[in-house]
């Protein structure tokens, strides 16, 4: 093959790996709720992990503004089944809007978890739903 054919088809390459891989990175994942309203900022859930592989399940996310800053410090309740009932617990958000939740008791046939974050008088809410992998 011809070498210039060769270089501008593994430019073409790279050019779009790095495409996809910012616009990736770039985007809000999984279920996000904006809403416009009050002058404040709107926020997303960005989750970054689905399961640990053992009876544990392990769900992630960062909690960000609509600029991509972390919340910090910041209550978030978490719905899901267990034992065919409605549960809720409270999860904080750390210093870089992290947080990082062991849930062992969720059913096994609905995997799917609700987040749900009040806002204050800076932050709107926001709402999202992620499904665990098994």
């Amino acid at each position: 093959m011809d070498r210039k054919l060769i270089i501008v088809i593994v430019i073409f390459i790279i050019a779009a790996i790095a495409i996809v891989a910012f616009s990736q990175f770039n985007q809000p994942q999984d279920n996000v709720s904006v809403k416009e309203e009050d002058g404040k900022l709107d926020t997303f859930f960005n989750f970054t992990a689905r399961a640990n592989g053992s009876s544990e399940r392990t769900d992630q996310f960062y909690l960000k503004d609509s600029k991509g800053n972390p919340i910090a410090k910041a209550n978030v309740s978490a719905t899901y089944k267990s034992n065919n009932q409605e549960k809720t617990i409270i999860v904080r958000t750390d210093d870089e809007g992290y947080s990082k939740n062991v849930i062992s008791d969720i059913d096994g046939d609905s995997r799917e978890i609700i987040y749900k974050y009040e806002g204050n008088d800076k932050y709107n809410g926001c709402e999202g739903k992620h499904t665990i992998a098994e």
